[in-house]
Formats: C-alpha cells, structure tokens, sequence
C-alpha cells in the first residue's frame, strides 16, 4: 500500500480545470519530484492533496483512507504538511513562535518545546535569529524558517512547493542541502521545482508534468539518461552521468 495514491484527480480554479485525471504516488520513505514548466499543475496537485482547493473529481488515498477534500487541519493532524511556495512565514512573529505555530494541532506541549529546540540545534540560523521578528530575515532564512515549521507538525508526508524561489545560488544550495538531510532520514517528500537537476539530485523518482497531466515518469536516473527528458528540461541532449550531475547539484559549500 503507498503512503499516498492519487487518482484521476481533477480540480482547479473556479470553472478552470488545472489538473487532468492526474495520477500519482509517494511510496514511505520516498522522496518524488513534481517537474514541469509554469502552469502545469505542479502547485495545484499540492494545494490539491493538501485541501487548499477542492477536489472536483477522482480519489486521494494517503495510508490507504480516502483524504479528499477534507480540511488542511483536518489532513496536517494526520500527517500531510505542506510547505507552500513564497515561504508565507508569519512575519511579524519571532522565530520561536512561528516553530511554536507549526505545530498547532498537537497538544503534547512538553515535546512540542523540546522540538523547538531541537530545530534550533538542527538548524543553527534559526537558532541565532529565535527572537527576532521572522520578516527580518534573508529569504533563505525564511525558507529554511517554513521547512523547520513544517516539520514541527511532525509529518508523515511533507510538500514542498518552489523551495528555490527568490533565493540567491548560496541559499539555493543551503536549502536543497536540508532537503538531502531529510531523505537520508527516511522523510517522505513531494518536492514541486522547476530547479530540476537539484530537484531530481534529491529525490528518488519524479512525475514530468504537462497541462494537467502526467507525461513522463520514473526513476531519477532514468530520467537523467533520457535523450528526450535532458533536452527538453536540461536544455542538452547530453551531459555528465548521473553522479556527477548529482555532485553538481548538492556541491557542498566551502
């Protein structure tokens, strides 16, 4: 049984139809890469799975109970966290709070607090800035901000959406580094990017959206190494094998 199985989801924006009998899956333990140029669905199938939009048509499962259309509250108490593009921080809270926030729909406080500080010692920036206002920070903070809140819900399956927008190359990489960090822990994640060579050096497998629908699937290396993929979404039709588009993509900072 997947973790989430969405099935000829249809949905979109008033009387305008965004998704197209969309289909997809995130196994446990999965990381999965939502690709695609602007407006083909990648931030839709997120609102979408996370209640932001209704579903108009077709089915979500997640831990093999249908999901649809229920509230985000609803969905977040059960697992699904979604971390939206444009950061969207409380910015006018401090640091501490906004972590406090990610986990409002928990009432074992105690732990709640020990996770605060466990983000803290995760991630040092946030650690340094606790009590200043979150607006104040770079957009990189802010980012690596909504991740950490994200995660203070404790989540099962945790959504991404644009992680790299706005950010400067240095944060970019800062970012997609915490998203590596997270694989390797066995978090389940939906990554929508359009960086795709960083998207696909982190995840185990993507979906290539177009229009609604699911064009092109599979393994990340598989990809990597279709003639079509790398000249349509690498702008080559060839390049370096995958480990060195890998270590291209998650170069560590000197």
């Amino acid at each position: 049984m997947s973790l989430l199985d969405a099935r000829n989801v249809i949905c979109g924006y008033g009387h305008r139809m965004v998704l197209d009998s969309m289909s997809v899956n995130v196994e446990a333990g999965e990381g999965v890469s939502l690709l695609g140029h602007n407006g083909t669905g990648k931030s839709t199938l997120i609102r979408a799975i996370s209640g932001v939009i209704p579903v108009k048509s077709g089915e979500i499962l997640f831990e093999g109970k249908p999901v649809a259309n229920l509230t985000p509250d609803a969905l977040v108490k059960r697992g699904i966290v979604h971390v939206p593009a444009g950061r969207r921080i409380f910015p006018n809270m401090s640091v501490e709070h906004n972590l406090e926030a990610g986990a409002f729909t928990r009432t074992d406080r105690q732990e709640v607090w020990r996770d605060i500080e466990a983000m803290m010692e995760r991630f040092p920036i946030l650690g340094e800035r606790r009590g200043s206002a979150a607006g104040l920070l770079s957009g990189g903070e802010q980012q690596v901000l909504a991740v950490a809140r994200g995660l203070m819900a404790r989540p099962k399956l945790l959504m991404v959406d644009e992680p790299s927008l706005g950010l400067s190359p240095t944060m970019v990489q800062f970012v997609f580094g915490i998203l590596a960090e997270l694989r390797k822990d066995g978090t389940s994640v939906v990554l929508a990017e359009q960086n795709v060579r960083k998207a696909l050096a982190v995840t185990d497998r993507a979906y290539v959206l177009a229009q609604g629908r699911v064009i092109m699937e599979g393994p990340s290396e598989s990809l990597l190494s279709s003639e079509a993929f790398r000249e349509d979404y690498l702008g080559a039709k060839r390049g370096g094998s995958f480990g060195e588009l890998v270590e291209e993509a998650l170069d560590t900072q000197s």
